[in-house]
């Protein structure tokens, strides 16, 4: 399991969770804490740089300070909603990597040649 930080999107900020290829994204329902998305529902996982995070989040990203081993990343589900988060860098190559395999498993050895 991997923690992150969601910062928002269409989801509400908090801890978010990485498992077994599926996202624990905090919830706005009421109901639930959590809302459980597969990376077979994500249509695409990238690094965000400042400017993006401050248009998602609607608001001056100032206050987003990295460390130097982490990443701001953003997810696009297939239903277009989207989420910002923050992890450390280990935890965000083995998303991507996950998720490339979920997509295409031909091209794993990509994404393992992508780390570098």
């Amino acid at each position: 399991m991997a923690k992150f930080k969601v910062l928002g999107g269409d989801f509400k900020a908090g801890k978010g969770r990485f498992t077994l290829r599926s996202f624990s994204l905090p919830s706005f329902n009421l109901k639930a804490y959590f809302e459980t998305v597969s990376l077979k529902d994500i249509s695409n996982i990238n690094r965000a740089p400042t400017e993006m995070i401050e248009l998602i989040l609607k608001k001056p990203a100032e206050n987003l300070s990295l460390e130097s081993n982490e990443v701001a990343f953003i997810a696009t589900l297939n239903d277009k909603r989207r989420f910002v988060g923050v992890t450390d860098k280990d935890t965000f190559f083995k998303v991507v990597e996950a998720f490339r395999n979920t997509k295409s498993p031909d091209h794993a050895s990509n994404a393992i040649a992508a780390r570098g």
